[in-house]
C-alpha cells in the first residue's frame, strides 16, 4: 500500500455531533478525488452546492462520479411493475421528469444544470435502485449509504454510515459514518475497502438478489442535458451564482407575532418564568430569540446555556441538537449529553463546561436522567431551560434539578401544559423553581392568529368526528369489577376520577382506575369501527397519524391494514428497532399511515400531517393535547385537518362510573371546543343527562386548562 496522501488523511470515525463533515471530510476529499462511486438511499443535486468550489476542480481535472440511488414509487407504481403492466424505466422516467419540471427554485435549477453538464461530458453516471416488488414489502426502499473515493497514486478511501448524498445529509442532519483508507497499516482497512468495492460493483452491474438496478432513463438524461450550461464559461457563471445563493446562507428566522410576545414577556420578567404555548406554536424558535436577546442584554459570549429535555437523540433532544447546530454562530459549541453519548463527546462537553468558548457560547442539551452524571463541578449555567417542564414536577425530578442548579440566576420553563394533571403539589414545585407562567398562548388563540401579517395562522383549524362503540359483555363486566375494587379501596364516597386530586388513593385503587380505563381504551369493537373508517377515508388520506393504547393494539391495527390490502403504512414504538427509519418513511411520504403509541406524544414535527385517528385517548389533558398538536402545526396551503376519535364507554348506567364517564367527556368537549364541529356535542348528550353533567361545568374545566385556573 502507498503512503499517506498529502492533502487528505481522514480519521476512522465521523460524527456530525462534533465533526464538521463538509469542512473536515467532504470538501478536502473532493478537492483531490478523481473518481467517486456512491450508493445512497437519497440523492439531491444540492450535494454539489455544499462543495461547489471542489466540484469545479473535480470537473476540470476530468473526475467522474458513479451513483446508485433510490427513487420513491407510489403503491400504484409498485403494483404496475409487479404486474408487468409498465416497464420500470417508463415509470421512473415519468416520475422523475414530473419532479424536475415541478421545481420552481432557481438555486435548485442551477444545481440540476450542473448535473446536466457532467452527464453531457460523461463525468456523471446515475443508476436507480428499486427493491424487487416480488420479494420485498411493497413500500421497501433502497437505503444503502456507502462511498468509494479514488485518488491519485491508487489511493482509496471508503466510508459507510448514515449520510445520504444530499446537501442536508452532509451539512444539516446529525449523521455518522466509519471511514477506511488504503494506506492504513491495519489490514482490516484493506479488507473492508475491498468489501465496499464488491458491494458497489454488485449494485452497479445489477447483480443484487433483492434489488433491481436500472440505468437513468434516456428521457431524463436528455432533459438534464438540455438544461445544462452550454459552455465552460456558462458553467463557471452558474457556479459563481450558486456561491452567493440562499443555499450557502445560514437560515434566517423572523419571530412570529406570538413568539415576539413570548420573548417580550420573558424579558419583562427578568428572564425568569414559564412560557405556556400550545403545541406547534414554535417554543424552540421562541427560545432561540430569547437566547439572542439574553446574549445582547447580559453578556455576548462565554455563556453556558443548559437545556433539560425529557428524551434523547431520537426525539426531543435530537431536535434541539439539530436546531442549534443549524442556527449556531461559528464559535458556538453544541453538545447533546445522554446515556448514549460517546465517552469522547462526554469529555468534550465536560471540558467546554469548565471553559466555554471565549468568542462564542456553549449549549449543552441534557436529558433529565443524565443530570446526576454530568460533572458540573459547582459551575451553574448562565441560563437554564427546562423543555416540556411539566415532566419535572415529581419530588425526585425536582430534587435533582434543585440540587444541581439552585442559584442559577435565569430560568426558563417551556410547555403547552405546565400545570400537572391533578397534581397541585407537582405544579407548585415547577413554579417555585422556574417561576410563574409569564405568557400564555392557547390553541384557539393560535388558530386565529397569523404567524405574521399576511401569513397563514399559527395553528390549523380542524374538523372533529366522534364515534362511540359499545363494550362487549365481557368488557362491561370487567369495568364493573374494577369499579367495585375502586370503591372498596377508597374511603371517600366521591369518585377519584372526578376529585381533581383531592383524594389520596392507595396503590391498589390507582391500579384499578388505570385498569378500568384501559378496558375502554382497548375495546374490541374499536377495531371494527376503525376498519369501517379506513374504508371510508383511505382514498383521500395522504398523511395520517394513528394513536393506539399499546403495542398490542398497534399489532391489531396492522392486521386491519393487511385485511384491507393497504400497504403504505409504518409502525413507530419502542419495540421497533429501526424507529428512525419508520419515521423517515412517513415524513418523506413513502408511507401514508404512521401507527404509534404514547412514544410520539412529544418531540415529533410533521406539519404535513392532516389526519389523526385516536383509537385510544388519555383523560390526561397533557397527553391528549400533545397528541392533537402533532397534526395542528400549520404550513402554507395546508388542507383542513381531520381528527377521528373512536371511543368506548359503558352502556349500562352505574353511579360508580361517573368519574370514568366525566373524565372522558371533558376530553371530548375540549376537542369539540377548539374544532369546527360543534354538532358533535349531540353525541355526548345522553351520557351528560344520565350522569347529570352540565355543559357549563365541562366548559369551565376546559377554560381552566388554558388559563391555569
Amino acid at each position: 500500500m502507498s503512503q499517506n496522501p498529502d492533502a487528505f488523511d481522514p480519521k476512522s470515525s465521523w460524527d456530525s455531533d462534533e465533526d464538521e463533515l463538509i469542512d473536515a471530510f467532504y470538501r478536502p476529499a473532493m478537492a483531490t478525488c478523481v473518481k467517486y462511486q456512491r450508493l445512497a438511499g437519497y440523492f439531491s443535486s444540492t450535494t454539489f452546492a455544499v462543495v461547489i468550489n471542489e466540484t469545479v476542480g473535480f470537473v476540470e481535472r476530468g473526475g467522474k462520479m458513479e451513483l446508485v440511488t433510490s427513487h420513491t414509487l407510489s403503491k400504484q407504481d409498485v403494483e404496475q411493475i409487479k404486474k408487468a403492466v409498465e416497464k420500470p424505466e417508463e415509470i421512473l422516467a415519468k416520475n422523475i421528469l414530473a419532479e424536475l419540471k415541478a421545481n420552481n427554485n432557481p438555486d435548485i435549477a442551477k444545481c440540476i444544470s450542473i448535473m446536466g453538464y457532467m452527464l453531457a461530458n460523461d463525468q456523471l453516471e446515475i443508476k436507480i435502485a428499486i427493491p424487487d416488488p416480488v420479494v420485498n414489502h411493497p413500500q421497501s426502499i433502497y437505503h444503502q449509504k456507502t462511498g468509494i473515493m479514488y485518488f491519485p497514486d491508487d489511493k482509496i478511501v471508503t466510508f459507510s454510515g448514515s449520510v445520504n448524498e444530499t446537501g442536508a445529509g452532509w451539512g444539516g442532519n446529525i449523521e455518522d459514518f466509519k471511514c477506511f483508507k488504503s494506506w492504513h497499516p491495519d489490514k482490516t482497512h484493506t479488507e473492508l475497502i475491498e468489501a465496499d468495492i464488491r458491494k458497489f460493483e454488485k449494485f452497479w452491474h445489477n447483480n443484487a438478489t433483492k434489488t433491481q438496478v436500472h440505468d437513468l432513463p434516456e428521457a431524463v438524461k436528455e432533459h438534464l442535458i438540455k438544461a445544462r450550461p452550454k459552455s465552460t464559461q456558462e458553467f463557471k457563471k452558474t457556479i459563481s451564482e450558486l456561491t452567493t445563493s440562499a443555499l450557502f446562507k445560514k437560515p434566517k428566522l423572523d419571530p412570529w407575532t406570538c413568539q415576539k410576545d413570548g420573548l417580550d414577556a420573558f424579558v419583562k420578567a427578568d428572564y425568569n418564568g414559564i412560557l405556556k404555548m400550545a403545541t406547534g406554536t414554535g417554543k424552540t424558535s421562541t427560545t432561540y430569540f430569547i437566547f439572542k436577546q439574553f446574549f445582547h442584554d447580559k453578556k455576548s459570549t462565554a455563556n453556558r446555556v443548559l437545556i433539560i429535555v425529557p428524551t434523547g437523540r431520537d426525539r426531543v433532544g435530537g431536535q434541539w441538537e439539530a436546531f442549534l447546530r443549524n442556527m449556531k454562530e461559528q464559535n458556538d459549541r453544541v453538545y447533546l449529553y445522554t446515556s448514549d453519548t460517546s465517552v469522547q463527546d462526554k469529555n468534550d462537553a465536560k471540558d467546554s463546561w469548565a471553559t466555554p468558548p471565549a468568542n462564542g457560547n456553549l449549549f449543552v442539551i441534557i436529558t433529565s436522567g443524565s443530570i446526576v452524571n454530568f460533572p458540573f463541578n459547582g459551575i451553574k449555567p448562565d441560563l437554564l431551560v427546562g423543555d416540556e417542564v411539566h415532566g419535572y414536577g415529581t419530588e425526585n425530578a425536582m430534587s435533582t434539578i434543585k440540587n444541581s442548579f439552585d442559584g442559577t440566576p435565569y430560568r426558563l420553563g417551556l410547555s403547552a401544559t405546565p400545570e400537572r394533571f391533578y397534581d397541585p403539589d407537582g405544579t407548585k414545585r415547577i413554579t417555585d423553581f422556574f417561576g410563574n407562567i409569564v405568557y400564555t398562548l392557547c390553541l384557539k388563540d393560535a388558530q386565529k392568529q397569523p404567524k405574521l401579517p399576511g401569513l397563514e395562522n399559527v395553528l390549523s383549524e380542524y374538523l372533529y368526528r366522534l364515534d362511540f362503540v359499545p363494550l362487549t359483555e365481557d368488557e362491561e363486566k370487567s369495568v364493573e369489577s374494577w369499579t367495585r375494587k375502586i370503591v372498596a379501596e377508597t374511603s371517600s364516597e366521591e369518585d377519584p376520577e372526578t376529585s381533581e386530586g383531592k383524594i389520596t388513593l392507595s396503590e391498589e385503587a390507582k391500579k384499578a382506575c388505570m385498569k378500568r380505563s384501559e378496558v375502554c381504551k382497548k375495546a374490541k369493537n374499536k377495531l371494527e369501527k376503525f376498519k369501517e373508517l379506513l374504508q371510508e377515508i383511505d382514498h383521500e388520506t395522504k398523511n395520517c397519524l394513528i394513536y393506539c393504547q399499546d403495542t398490542f393494539q398497534a399489532d391489531d391495527v396492522v392486521k386491519v391494514f393487511q385485511q384491507l390490502g393497504i400497504v403504505d403504512y409504518t409502525v413507530y414504538h419502542y419495540r421497533i428497532a429501526a424507529r428512525d427509519v419508520a419515521l423517515d418513511l412517513f415524513k418523506q411520504q413513502n408511507a401514508r399511515y404512521l401507527i404509534s403509541v404514547a412514544s410520539l406524544n412529544e418531540g415529533l414535527d410533521i406539519p404535513q400531517c392532516t389526519t389523526l385517528i385516536l383509537l385510544s385517548s388519555s383523560a390526561n389533558p397533557r397527553e391528549f393535547i400533545q397528541r392533537r398538536g402533532r397534526v395542528l402545526r400549520n404550513i402554507l396551503n395546508k388542507s383542513l385537518v381531520k381528527i377521528f376519535d373512536i371511543s368506548a364507554l359503558p352502556s349500562i348506567f352505574n353511579e360508580g362510573y361517573a368519574g370514568l364517564v366525566k373524565s372522558r367527556l371533558v376530553q371530548i368537549w375540549e376537542f369539540i371546543n377548539a374544532s369546527m364541529s360543534a354538532e358533535q356535542k349531540l353525541k355526548i348528550s345522553d351520557y351528560r343527562q344520565q350522569y347529570n353533567i352540565d355543559e357549563q361545568d365541562l366548559q369551565d374545566i376546559v377554560d381552566g386548562w388554558c388559563h391555569g385556573n
